[in-house]
This record gives structure tokens, C-alpha cells and sequence, in this order.
């Protein structure tokens, strides 16, 4: 986060716990006193803030003014922190790029990750209290030679509705608060083609890959690739379909959350971006390399490639995203002016020109019940 050092913020950067160690949800299978361990690397985050909260003044920090930011699974980390009581009060404004509480298990999708470790273990469920005493070492083995079991990697975890730390039904909550902070969130226009370029399983559409990425949710997703497919090129309706199912609709689905609360809510969707379009985590590189006066000048075929137009649309995100952090509201004479997001879904298109829009298209499928998603990104 080049651009705390250069614009004068004090950014705190934390750790949490991952994967099994910080979301293995054990309370269905070792009771009580484990009916909070799907929770520990979000309660690590809250303790982190905590912290903030008694020690900022002493780095030159305003413990009224705390903004978190987070990008991808940071973005639905920040975004679970609205849905957790024990949060109250810890900051006062959050960032959510690409990301939202589509990442909130419920107990039955966490317990059958459980499950799915344990068998990769070698423990049947009833021999569940072993993995207490296992080497943290072979833990993690078993975590990543799960392979397709937990899409090869950590996307199987994530925080759990578990009814005490999260409440069961996490967006009813957040639409039921009062004086939410002030939330600036929004997503890319080519998420998922960063994933089709890089994963050989995503390289073309199939019903395989949508089952192991969305579970439950899979004949939904392969049903809108399918209607988009008949309208637009096979791989564009595989992008857009993947795109709209791992961030879109979550997004949409946490934004209108909170703004039914009547939090402060600005929404953006960024159009603009390099060889592969405005690919998961592009925008990153267009906020910290709003100058040219580094030489981080990505190869031309690098998806991150930012131009020099770029880096002037990144000046003005910089901008907006520092307005925000210091006042609670990203609108600045940079950009034309923001409005709040409202039942309207009046939305920041960051292009080269930038501008306000109520008629972006609804995703299909966005009645997706995000709670029983195998995964995400």
C-alpha cells in the first residue's frame, strides 16, 4: 500500500490465521468449546482493531478515524467485520475491493469442509478430537493435498455463521443495524479472466470446475453461463458468468444490505484495464502506481500492465480512496461527482472517463444464496 507512505496515512498492516488453522469449523463434530473455531483468523482481525483502537494515537493515528481496506479474500474479511458484533466500534469506515460476505459459510458447508480434511487425515468423524494433537505440519499436508477436495487451495475457508460470533443469517443482521460505518465497495468488469488464464481447469467451460468452485450453487452458475452462451462468444459468457458469481453478486448482495440499514454506501465497478480488461486485483496497481517515478513498468503482454492513461485514472482513484479515508466520503474534483448507492444502484464506472450509472445490467442469478458456496476467490 505504496500510496499510505506517500500521501500521509498511518496504515497498520495485521496477520490473521488461515486456512485450517484460522476457519476449521470443529463445533458440529467436538461440540462444546469448539463452536467458535470456524471463526478464529476474523477474531484474530478483531483483535488486531482492538489494538488500533488503544494504540494508534501513539503512531500519530485518530482512533475515530480507522478505515479498513481490504482487497479479494481482505475485501471479505473487512466485509464479514460488518456482520460482528464484537467489530462495533473498532472503525469507522472500510474499503472492499472485489470482495464481500459471499465468503460467510453456513455451519453445514463448514462442517463438510471439516469432514473432507478429516478424511484426508485418515480420521473418521467420530475420531475428530485427534486432529487436536496432529503436528501442525501434517495439518497443513493434508490441507494441500485435498486438491480438488478444497479447490486446491485455501478458497474452501472462510468465516462461519456459527450463531454466536456471526449471526446465523449474516446480511438480515447487517440489514437490521444502526450507524454501520461508512463502506466504499465495488467490484472489476474481467474478474474471473485472470483465473481462466492461469488455472488449466477453467481454461474452457465445464460443469466439473462450477461444481467443485460453487457446490450447491453450481447448476445455478452453469445455467446462466448457458443462457449468456447463447447470446454472446462461449468463453465471454464464461468469464462474465464466473465474474458475476464469485464477486458481483455478493457485492450486490452486501451492498444493498447495507444500504437498507441507511449506512453511507458508494459502490464502484471498474471497466478500465490492461491486456485481459479490469482483471481481479487490477485496481491495486492503478492506485499505487498512480506515478511513473518508480519504474514499475509491467511488460506490455502483463495483464497488470498500467499505461500512463492508467496511472491518470489511478491518481483520481487515489484521490477519491484518500478523501474517503480522511472524511467518510469518496466524492472529490477529480471525479464526477459520486452519490450515495441507493435503490437506484447508482454506480462509479472508473474508466478513462468516468462516470455515474443507474442502468448497469442486473447479474443473472442473483437470488444466489452466497451461504451455501463451496468457495470463492
Amino acid at each position: 500500500m505504496r500510496y499510505a507512505s506517500e500521501n500521509g496515512i498511518v496504515y497498520v498492516s495485521l496477520n490473521y490465521r488461515l486456512g485450517t488453522l484460522g476457519f476449521l469449523y470443529l463445533g458440529d463434530l467436538l461440540g462444546s468449546g469448539y463452536e467458535t473455531s470456524g471463526n478464529c483468523g476474523i477474531l484474530d482481525i478483531v483483535a488486531a482493531l482492538n489494538w488500533v483502537q488503544m494504540n494508534i494515537e501513539a503512531f500519530g493515528g485518530d482512533p475515530r478515524r480507522v478505515t479498513v481496506i481490504g482487497n479479494s479474500a481482505g475485501a471479505k474479511c473487512t466485509a464479514a467485520l460488518y456482520a460482528i458484533p464484537e467489530a462495533d466500534g473498532l472503525f469507522s469506515g472500510a474499503v472492499a475491493q472485489s470482495g464481500a460476505t459471499q465468503a460467510i459459510r453456513s455451519q453445514d458447508t463448514a462442517g463438510e469442509t471439516a469432514r473432507k480434511l478429516l478424511h484426508h487425515l485418515g480420521l473418521q468423524g467420530k475420531e475428530a478430537s485427534r486432529i487436536l494433537d496432529l503436528p501442525v505440519e501434517r495439518i497443513m499436508e493434508a490441507q494441500i493435498k485435498a486438491g480438488p477436495d478444497l479447490s486446491s487451495n485455501l478458497h474452501m475457508f472462510g468465516p462461519v455463521a456459527d450463531d454466536i460470533i456471526i449471526p446465523r443469517d449474516p446480511l438480515a443482521y447487517v440489514r437490521s443495524r444502526a450507524n454501520l460505518p461508512a463502506l466504499l465497495l465495488g467490484t472489476n468488469e474481467d474478474e474471473a479472466e485472470i483465473f481462466i488464464r492461469n488455472e488449466p481447469d477453467l481454461h474452457v467451460p465445464n460443469l466439473e470446475a462450477v461444481g467443485r468452485l460453487f457446490g450447491l450453487n453450481g447448476p445455478i452458475v452453469w445455467s446462466v453461463y448457458q443462457s449468456y452462451a447463447s447470446k454472446i462468444q462461449p468463453q465471454e459468457a464464461w468469464k462474465k458468468a464466473l465474474t458475476e458469481h464469485i464477486y458481483t453478486i455478493g457485492t450486490i448482495q452486501f451492498a444493498n444490505a447495507a444500504a437498507d440499514s441507511g449506512a453511507a454506501v458508494w459502490m464502484y465497478r471498474l471497466t478500465y484495464g490492461g491486456p485481459c480488461g479490469a482483471v481481479h486485483g487490477y485496481e491495486n496497481g492503478l492506485i499505487n502506481q498512480a506515478s511513473d517515478e518508480y519504474g514499475l513498468v509491467a511488460a506490455l503482454d502483463d495483464p497488470y500492465h498500467v499505461t500512463a492513461e492508467g496511472r491518470l485514472l489511478g491518481r483520481r482513484m487515489r484521490a477519491s480512496w484518500m478523501a474517503f479515508m480522511h472524511s467518510g466520503d469518496p466524492n472529490v474534483p477529480e471525479l464526477p461527482h459520486w452519490p450515495n448507492y441507493d435503490g437506484e444502484r447508482s454506480t462509479m464506472t472508473l474508466d478513462l472517463e468516468c462516470r455515474t450509472r443507474t442502468d448497469l445490467p442486473v447479474p443473472a442469478g442473483e437470488g444466489c444464496p452466497h451461504q451455501v458456496w463451496r468457495a470463492g476467490s
